[in-house]
């Protein structure tokens, strides 16, 4: 990239918007403060894509781990997040982006990325729960018990069955 998303460029005998220019390097011109176009596109789906692998990651650990515990714990603990899921649900999502957004004015990409993950793990945790609760009453689990494994000793297998819910 010869231009930075930020640089200006006035060197030029006229004033901007410039015109594509593979002479002066501008490949898809600049904008009207003289900023190159195709360096402010780069940046701007650097930092899309930043944000997308950021929130899909931290979406899909905390759902995969609240659905696995939650099907794998049931009782209490699967009703409490129950009832939490659907309350959270309820709150309005895009209010809060707004009203995150006005107040944190520097730099509201890791606020939006939390307020997005405290939304966006609930779909994942029932895909998760569910999954789950079919691979705990499959015969390989009920045969585990009968020889005598403990809730434990199938937790720690339980590492080895995410792979089986996730496909």
């Amino acid at each position: 990239m010869p231009y930075s998303a930020f640089e200006t460029n006035f060197q030029l005998d006229s004033f901007p918007p410039y015109s594509p220019s593979f002479e002066d390097k501008h490949f898809l011109g600049t904008d009207v403060s003289g900023r190159d176009i195709l360096a402010r596109l780069v940046y701007g789906f650097r930092l899309a894509m930043a944000f997308s692998v950021i929130l899909l990651a931290c979406n899909y650990l905390l759902g995969i781990a609240i659905g696995c515990a939650m099907g794998f714990w049931g009782g209490a603990f699967d009703l409490f997040f129950q009832r939490l899921i659907e309350i959270w649900s309820n709150v309005p999502f895009l209010y809060v982006i707004m009203i995150v957004a006005s107040v944190v004015v520097p730099n509201p990409f890791w606020a939006l990325v939390t307020v997005m993950v405290i939304f966006g793990w609930m779909g994942m945790t029932w895909y998760m729960r569910t999954s789950t609760y079919k691979e705990k009453a499959r015969e390989y689990v009920a045969a585990a018990h009968a020889l005598g494994a403990s809730n434990p000793a199938l937790s720690s297998v339980t590492f080895f069955r995410i792979p089986s819910p996730l496909s």
